[in-house]
Order: structure tokens, then C-alpha cells, then sequence
């Protein structure tokens, strides 16, 4: 893809996502014109993406109740996914926090959401699984959508109906 834009174009970056081509960012334009989501290889320098990326790995870090060895792999793991390192099928070591395939994708059946931060606009959740110590990082709404009860049950124990209406 030719990197045809400059980044003096853009006003700011507001979020981003995963896509079948990578990752993509919500461009707010200096001229005013509406945003969009754009490719970060469509620019010819990245350093605004550079930024945008280590602000989300610090918020999610920072933000997740976890224990400091969690919020390292949370950091490392997501710094990964944004450097197109993690791919579907990837491997995960014993308690590694994965941010690829969900593992209930896998075969493996979660027991409870450990805990739950919104990003950038999107709720990631932290699950646990019956008989292993890995866990995912997968966004919440999927993760409700498969598991409606478990997803449920954090909320009420966490006293969290008001955040999730």
C-alpha cells in the first residue's frame, strides 16, 4: 500500500481496531473533514500511531486490577498484537495472558472474568479458565455474547449493573 498521507494531517488519533489487513485507527482530519478509519501503513511516518499505541498499553496496564506480573504480559501482549506479532494459532506459555484466538475458541471452557477496563472505548475482559492458569484478554461484548452467565455474574458481584446498561 503506498504511504500516501502525512501525519501533520492529522488532528488526532481517537481509537483503533483490528482489521483483516491489521490494525486500523479512527483519524480525526485538521481539515475538518469527517473521520476515518484509516491503515497506519497508509502514512509515511508513524510516529502520532507510536504514541497513540504506548498510550493504550499504559491505560490498559494501568487500569486492570492485577497483580504486576499480569499488567507486564497485558503491556507486552498488547504491544505485540499492535507490532503484528500474534496471529490466529499462536502459542501461549503457562500463565501468559493471551490477546489472540480466544481459548474458548479452543476448546477450553472459561470459569469467571477476573476483571474488565474499557480502552479506548471497547471493554476488554481478563477470563479465567477451568483447569489451566492461562487466561485471555478478550472484549467483553464477544465474550457476553458466548457467555451471557458469566458475564453476569461479574457484574452483579462487582456491583457494576450501572456501567453496563
Amino acid at each position: 500500500m503506498p504511504k500516501h498521507w502525512s501525519e501533520a494531517e492529522i488532528a488526532q488519533i481517537l481509537k483503533s481496531r483490528l482489521c483483516s489487513e491489521g490494525i486500523e485507527y479512527y483519524i480525526k482530519w485538521r481539515t475538518g473533514e469527517r473521520s476515518t478509519w484509516e491503515l497506519r501503513e497508509s502514512f509515511r511516518t508513524v510516529h502520532l500511531f507510536d504514541a497513540f499505541d504506548e498510550a493504550f498499553r499504559t491505560a490498559v496496564a494501568n487500569q486492570l486490577p492485577l497483580r504486576k506480573f499480569e499488567k507486564k504480559l497485558v503491556k507486552e501482549r498488547i504491544s505485540r498484537l499492535k507490532d503484528g506479532y500474534i496471529g490466529k494459532g499462536s502459542k501461549h506459555a503457562d500463565n501468559e495472558i493471551s490477546l489472540s484466538t480466544p481459548m474458548y475458541d479452543l476448546g477450553y471452557q472459561p470459569s469467571e472474568v477476573v476483571a474488565c477496563v474499557e480502552v479506548a472505548g471497547i471493554r476488554f475482559a481478563l477470563v479465567a479458565y477451568r483447569n489451566d492458569t492461562r487466561r485471555d484478554f478478550v472484549r467483553f461484548s464477544e465474550f457476553q455474547k458466548r457467555y451471557p452467565s458469566l458475564a453476569r455474574t461479574f457484574i452483579k458481584e462487582r456491583h457494576l449493573q450501572h456501567v453496563f446498561r
